[in-house]
């Protein structure tokens, strides 16, 4: 009973600890789940920040520095009306000096245009370029989000699906232990000592293959079946008398208590299945007698009393 009381309690023990395992893993996998939409998130910020700081095409601000090209035009002007006014001390050169003077000023303005030209072209050119140079490095950001965004949602898939994994693993640990305690307490259900046999009888172990170690009566182990320890018992209806049934297992099958007819298989009463009754799976022969393997049979062979001829 102790034993079993053991048994018991560090099943409790590891089913407790499965569950909360299970519990921490769809735990952890939530947290991941959430931490994969805060980076996300994250990330949209930090794109739409980048995206409007490259939104400004800088090269826009340049124009055509006027100031030159004025101060130019101002000596050309001042350069003509000095010419003007010498030739006009001189009646009959005023004409051709106004002349030379219009052609003059004509050209510095073609002139002035054409420079004028060549710089706003320079400008466009630049704005040109800026635009494009902008444009890939927009395409690479784009791409950059996607690439990232398509990795961090995969790894918090996977982590979010792996501590799943281990949560239901768990949950089926846990199924699966307290499917292995329910044989455990039908059995001890179905061991109860018969009527009338005395509350301190000893001998009565949780496994055939296990070796007692009750010291309550010091020459116990004396009357035992010589293959005790094994796991197949000599269990030949032919070999047993004082055969009388007392129950039976939760699969169905008889227990009898029983003396052997000869005392080298065993001195006293013994409690178990006849071989002719269990599966044959559980029967092996030897020596052209039938023995049991119990620990393949949900009934325990165990002595439930000393030999009446025991002095």
């Amino acid at each position: 009973m102790a034993a079993v009381t053991a048994t018991a309690i560090a099943a409790g023990v590891g089913i407790a600890s499965s569950l909360g395992g299970a519990a921490m893993s769809f735990s952890q996998a939530n947290k991941q789940k959430k931490l994969q939409k805060e980076a996300e998130a994250e990330a949209d910020k930090m794109m739409a920040s980048a995206r409007a700081r490259l939104d400004v095409n800088y090269m826009d601000a340049l124009s055509v520095q006027k100031e030159p090209y004025e101060l130019q035009r101002e000596a050309m002007v001042a350069q003509g009306a000095q010419t003007v006014d010498a030739a006009q001390e001189s009646e009959r050169g005023a004409a051709a000096a106004a002349g030379r003077v219009q052609m003059a000023q004509n050209e510095v303005q073609g002139a002035i245009r054409t420079e004028m030209g060549k710089e706003l072209t320079e400008i466009e050119r630049l704005k040109v370029a800026e635009e494009s140079r902008l444009r890939d490095l927009q395409t690479q950001l784009d791409l950059g989000e996607v690439e990232g965004a398509q990795m961090a949602a995969r790894n918090a898939q996977e982590m979010a699906a792996q501590a799943t994994t281990q949560g239901w693993e768990g949950v089926t640990s846990a199924a699966t232990q307290v499917a292995n305690l329910v044989p455990l307490y039908a059995n001890l259900g179905g061991k109860e000592a018969v009527a009338g046999t005395p509350n301190n009888t000893v001998g009565i172990f949780p496994n055939p293959t296990l070796t007692p170690t009750t010291t309550s009566t010091p020459n116990f182990m004396q009357g035992l079946p010589s293959n005790f320890n094994s796991p197949s018992i000599t269990s030949d209806r032919s070999l047993k008398k004082n055969i009388k049934k007392v129950g039976e297992s939760p699969s169905g099958l008889n227990i009898y208590n029983f003396e052997f007819k000869n005392p080298k298989y065993g001195k006293g009463v013994f409690q178990g299945v006849m071989s002719d009754e269990v599966p044959q799976k559980a029967v092996t022969e030897k020596d052209g007698y039938d023995s049991v393997n119990y620990s393949m049979l949900d009934v325990e062979f165990k002595k439930i009393k000393e030999s009446k001829n025991k002095k």
